[in-house]
């Protein structure tokens, strides 16, 4: 049996608004895989020291997210496949790997109940980066791109559907250290709250 892939590339390039200080242009992507060896990769340039978030909707849809929807103001329904995602450098080296995220901002698939969709976020430098996104069990075959990927992707039975945000923040607009502080002992504190209340 012949085994056949396809590798999708989108080019992106974030570059940052004056205000408000949290904005970034964000690449926010959906649509379908012709199989579960497909590989989408996301050229990403960034123009300043950044916070990269990236966050899939696909498995367990948009439930979670700011508003019930995605960075472009879609409904995500639950369905798709167990994504995984990739950050690698220009020089095509694997920096960090993410196959089950944070629920929220994802969400638990209203059928299998599990949280499988995918969280990275990571401080990067000014550079070119690429995100890659690909099924569940399809690696790369060594720490760098140029060795390929595995071709071991599997939808388990899953739909074929995907979403992909990608959003940035400049470390600049960032609060000094004592508001930032604050802001996170908030997210801390209503993240517990919230698992607190549930039934």
């Amino acid at each position: 049996m012949t085994v056949t892939r396809r590798v999708q590339t989108i080019a992106v390039t974030i570059f940052f608004l004056s205000s408000p200080a949290f904005s970034g242009t964000i690449a926010s992507l959906r649509g379908n895989f012709d199989g579960p060896n497909q590989v989408l990769l996301v050229p990403v340039t960034l123009t300043t020291t950044s916070i990269l978030t990236i966050q899939t909707y696909g498995y367990g849809g948009s439930s979670n997210a700011t508003n019930g929807k995605n960075l472009t103001g879609f409904v995500i329904p639950p369905g798709g496949f167990d994504p995984s995602v990739f950050l690698i450098d220009a020089s095509g080296n694997e920096i960090a790997e993410n196959d089950d995220g944070v629920c929220p901002p994802g969400a638990n698939d209203p059928t299998t109940h599990l949280c499988l969709d995918a969280t990275l976020v990571r401080t990067l430098n000014t550079g070119s980066y690429q995100v890659a996104m690909v099924a569940f069990h399809n690696d790369l075959n060594t720490p760098n791109l140029s060795g390929g990927w595995k071709n071991t992707g599997d939808f388990n039975g899953r739909g074929t559907a995907y979403s992909l945000d990608i959003a940035s923040v400049d470390i600049a607009s960032i609060p000094e250290p004592g508001s930032a502080a604050l802001v996170l002992a908030g997210a801390v504190l209503g993240l517990f709250w919230r698992k607190r209340s549930k039934p």
